[in-house]
């Protein structure tokens, strides 16, 4: 080919073969290529020049800082157990000594004693074993660097030589430019008949090779291969003297070189392996013998560092020399008491002698320290210089790798691993089954991309247990907990908070919680994004913001909506507002591969409706027709329904019949949000607080009260029901029976308790404890404070409690562990739930019918024991569980065809709706200064829009500034006052207006 015509190959290559070419001759991608490098450039430059200011301090400053930190790395790295026991014992042989000897040194004159003792000692049994065990630790370690660097430069240079492959430039042969693959071998290997065979070649003959796929699994299985590598390294020490002297050392050693065995046996090996078979492909496709052969150099020498590292890591220094080091290093200072003796007399001072043994004695330890630090080189987390190999293997590999990808194919779309390339996984989701293993992902996804992170969950009590999850993952991390009642931490590498608190201190001004500060962004059930919920703040300010995190969704249910267009509209809406470019989602074969033993996808409940049906039931409000919040308010002066029974409450000490008003009143409001289905768990509740017993002063209201309750003697279908399937379930799983009882009133849960408990037979078998949200009471009287929840949930876990009864918060709000022993032993010991054992459920019942399949899916997932029962006591005609079923189906089989350009809204219909609320919403747009804060959030909150606030002071005063941006207009306003709430209300008024004027102009 002439040199001038080269230019011509870019479209003859693009043409030629489907896939993206590698091609230096493609004009386009070499300027992507250094546009690219140019980019980066431009990026580390700025970091350079804050590298650069960091590290400009003063000499003095320096000096104290750095004598400082010495100290405390002494202290907490070189200073152990064996320096405290051996400190002891030199003081105490020292003083035995100095007063056996110091009366007769100081008055008998002819006292001839001399306890110096030759230091030669000292160097023969200590120090000269010490220095040769720190040289040879010290040997292996860099001996693991050198390794760990050919290694990576050597997966490095494997990958380009399989994505870069000859291009059949310059004259040469057609190379990967005119390689197909020959369907005649294809249909050998698979045993093609002969008609099929001619029909290939009338459609053709070969296929073009995707090379960028080859090219990407090339790089999954070098992901694969360098996770495995980490965490075989990460293994604990299993060549300890404890682990050759004990049996039980002996037994710990046998378990963690099996595990090793079989890490390094089936999964580095066996991805080297698949690399090969890489290789092999390349060469049946025409690659000449020489560039195979320099491929398989690179996969020799990475074997041979694979080999190097494990020698390392399974044999280290001689045992017999560390065994002398650590005793004599612990036992000679105290033999050399008599020496600090003699300093003390001859000094006259028993302190300065003291002193010296002291100091003998910790520098012994603390060399004999030092090698220990370094015998396991790769046990970062835990010594003082081990090798961060999660740095290494994980971390950096994976960006080099990345790095690769994006020069040799610059027009390639982003690479996005496959499921089982998070090490030791099965499984990998944005969208995936309750405790499945969505928190684990997360970890994978942040250890992976780096920190710093944020993992937003919905619930306070799910702050302390995340971190708690993640930092078991990640134990090399800071884990920050930051919610309404912790305050927010000066440093972490991952923070664990409530959205509402991380939007309060952003709009504050925290540079700590600034999006662009952020790599990772994870929202713990994401679902709550496409509801009134905070974070749907948070999504719409993350999406309007400049910056772009990796977003990580994580949900056992993609919706709350029911009916497919209605779930297809809902999770476009989801991705758009999040850009969630793909759906990960676990097959229920790979999660019965992963252990998971519970309730497969689409399974459907035991269905248990009372015999009899009430009269409520047919009498009362449609299920479709019930709009709750058109009960919140009463028509007594719109007075709310709950503070009815605190208003009884309060006065019961001006009389006595307050107290049975007050249980009237709850009893009431109990009956109306049930929509008068309620009616015997209204009757029960009224038993339970006694009303039926009350004795009025008033004769009149006395005969009134005891005429009610002759005259509503309700049946009790719904709880003879739940009665009757309590009990057979106490028959088929006897003393193991663990329960489950979902309801959808906080009250409920207390009188669902008394009727179990005065039943006659359950009562007995049965030992119920109540879980809700600890943030409201569920009655004027009855409420649960953040002890008995956590008293609550440590019961059930240890089994002293079989049942727990709660509201949707069980669902998500609060983790529940029901799954294996270790699953729930992290739990349990982790958050400081302590127990002596630990009981899983095996039984979850509802109570309520259940409204939609988010509840459906996050119950089922309560009970994940193979041969659990998921029981179900009611059911809506609208919603039934069939239908619950079909939709958690249905959502699956969109995450499974999800089409990230076709999750895209319709931009003109998005407009015109937002046109649409911003008019109803303009009623609001009308108000004086001092309810324009309310107002301007109500209109939010009408409108769907996240309002952006920065506040600065400006001299004595402060300036704030208010955005409000849709897909329709953005308009901004600036206030300014004698304090921050005056000045944003200027600013609300101002913007109030301004949106004012902006819709009645379109």
């Amino acid at each position: 080919m002439d040199k001038k015509e080269a230019p011509m190959a870019d479209t003859t290559l693009r043409r030629r073969n489907g896939a993206i070419s590698t091609s230096p001759y493609i004009q386009s991608d070499s300027r992507l290529r250094s546009k690219y490098l140019h980019d980066r450039r431009t990026e580390n430059a700025v970091f350079e020049s804050r590298a650069a200011e960091i590290s400009r301090h003063n000499r003095l400053v320096l000096a104290l800082w750095n004598s400082w930190s010495v100290l405390v790395l002494y202290v907490t790295a070189l200073i152990s157990i064996e320096s405290v026991v051996g400190i002891g014992l030199t003081v105490a042989v020292t003083l035995v000594v100095y007063f056996n000897v110091s009366d007769d040194y100081e008055h008998d004159s002819s006292f001839g004693w001399n306890g110096n003792l030759p230091t030669v000692l000292l160097s023969f049994a200590v120090v000269t074993p010490l220095s040769s065990s720190i040289t040879m630790a010290f040997n292996r370690r860099e001996r693991a660097l050198q390794q760990l660097a050919t290694y990576r430069s050597s997966a490095y240079q494997l990958y380009c030589g399989h994505a870069s492959w000859d291009w059949s430039e310059a004259h040469k042969k057609p190379g990967r430019r005119g390689c197909e693959e020959d369907e005649g071998d294809l249909a050998a290997v698979r045993g093609e008949s002969g008609r099929e065979q001619e029909q290939a070649d009338e459609q053709g003959g070969g296929r073009n090779i995707d090379f960028l796929q080859h090219a990407d699994t090339t790089l999954t299985h070098l992901v694969h291969l360098s996770d495995a590598l980490y965490k075989y390294l990460s293994l604990p020490t299993a060549s300890r003297a404890r682990h050759r002297a004990t049996k039980m050392g002996r037994r710990e050693a046998a378990e963690v070189l099996t595990t090793g065995k079989q890490i390094f046996c089936s999964e580095i090996y066996g991805n080297m392996t698949m690399v090969s078979q890489q290789t092999e492909a390349l060469k049946y496709r025409g690659m000449p013998g020489n560039e195979a052969s320099r491929i398989r150099q690179w996969e020799e020498h990475m074997s041979t560092a694979i080999e190097q590292l494990r020698i390392i890591k399974e044999y280290r220094t001689l045992q017999a020399l560390r065994v002398f080091g650590r005793l004599f290093s612990v036992l000679m200072p105290p033999l050399y008491a008599t020496s600090y003796v003699q300093v003390a007399l001859d000094s006259g001072s028993l302190a300065l002698g003291l002193v010296i043994g002291i100091m003998h004695s910790l520098v012994l330890t603390g060399l004999f320290n030092c090698v220990a630090e370094l015998e396991d080189p790769f046990m970062s987390d835990i010594n003082l210089d081990g090798i961060d190999c999660r740095e290494e293997l994980v971390v950096l590999v994976h960006e080099e790798l990345l790095c690769a990808r994006r020069m040799m194919f610059p027009e390639a779309g982003e690479f996005v691993l496959k499921k089982d390339c998070f090490k030791g996984l099965d499984v990998s989701s944005d969208y995936n089954r309750t405790r499945s293993g969505k928190t684990l992902v997360a970890a994978e996804i942040i250890a992976r991309l780096g920190t710093p992170s944020v993992f937003f969950v919905p619930t306070v009590p799910l702050v302390g247990q995340q971190a708690t999850a993640i930092g078991s993952r990640l134990p090399s991390l800071s884990i920050g907990e930051f919610h309404g009642e912790k305050p927010l931490p000066t440093t972490f590498d991952v923070l664990v908070t409530t959205p509402k608190a991380f939007d309060i201190a952003q709009t504050r001004g925290s540079c700590a919680l600034s999006w662009s500060n952020f790599k990772v962004v994870v929202f713990d059930e994401v679902h709550h994004v496409i509801k009134d919920h905070p974070y749907r703040h948070l999504a719409l300010k993350l999406k309007q913001s400049s910056s772009s995190p990796r977003v990580v969704g994580l949900t056992a249910s993609l919706t709350y909506a029911v009916g497919e267009k209605k779930i297809n509209s809902s999770v476009s809406r989801l991705c758009h507002e999040l850009n969630i470019s793909r759906i990960e989602h676990a097959t229920d074969k790979e999660l019965r591969n992963g252990g998971y033993t519970g309730g497969g996808r689409g399974s459907l409940a035991e269905i248990r409706t009372p015999s009899v049906v009430t009269s409520a039931h047919n009498k009362g409000v449609p299920e479709a027709e019930r709009k709750p919040h058109l009960i919140h308010r009463t028509p007594l002066s719109s007075v709310s329904l709950k503070s009815w029974g605190l208003y009884a409450n309060k006065n019961k000490g001006v009389h006595n019949d307050f107290v049975a008003l007050e249980h009237l009143y709850e009893a009431l409001r109990l009956f109306i949000i049930s929509w008068e289905e309620g009616d015997d768990v209204t009757m029960e509740y009224l038993k339970m607080m006694s009303v039926h017993c009350h004795q009025s002063e008033d004769v009149v209201a006395n005969q009134r009260l005891q005429t009610f309750f002759n005259s509503h003697s309700v049946p009790q279908h719904r709880l003879g029901n739940m009665f009757t399937v309590l009990n057979e379930k106490i028959s088929q799983y006897g003393h193991t029976f663990r329960c489950i009882l979902f309801v959808k009133q906080r009250i409920v849960t207390h009188v669902l308790k008394h009727a179990i408990e005065s039943h006659p037979y359950l009562g007995s078998h049965i030992n119920a404890r109540c879980l809700y949200s600890t943030k409201a009471p569920a009655s004027a009287s009855l409420s649960l404070s953040k002890h008995e929840s956590a008293d609550a949930i440590s019961d059930f876990l240890s089994g002293k409690a079989n049942m727990m009864i709660a509201t949707n918060v069980a669902e998500e709000g609060i983790d529940i562990p029901a799954g294996n022993y270790e699953e729930m032993k992290h739990f349990i010991f982790k958050s400081h739930y302590l127990t002596t054992s630990i009981a899983p459920a095996n039984v979850v019942v509802y109570f309520d019918k259940v409204d939609h399949a988010v509840s459906y899916v996050q119950g089922r997932g309560r009970a994940r024991q193979a041969g659990s029962s998921f029981v179900m006591l009611d059911e809506r005609r609208d919603r039934p569980v069939s239908m619950l079923a079909a939709q958690e189906s249905q959502q699956h089989t969109i995450a499974a065809n999800f089409d990230p350009g076709q999750a895209l809204p319709d931009p003109e219909r998005e407009i015109q709706a937002q046109k649409s609320r911003e008019r109803n919403g303009y009623i609001l747009l009308q108000c004086e200064v001092q309810h324009a804060i309310a107002n301007l959030n109500l209109y939010c909150k009408k409108t769907k829009v996240a309002m952006n606030e920065v506040a600065s002071k400006e001299g004595s005063g402060w300036s704030v500034k208010l955005v409000y941006k849709s897909v329709t207009r953005t308009v901004a306003a600036n206030g300014k006052g004698q304090n921050k709430k005056s000045a944003k209300k200027q600013a609300a008024y101002s913007l109030l207006n301004a949106i004012k004027f902006s819709v009645d102009r379109t």
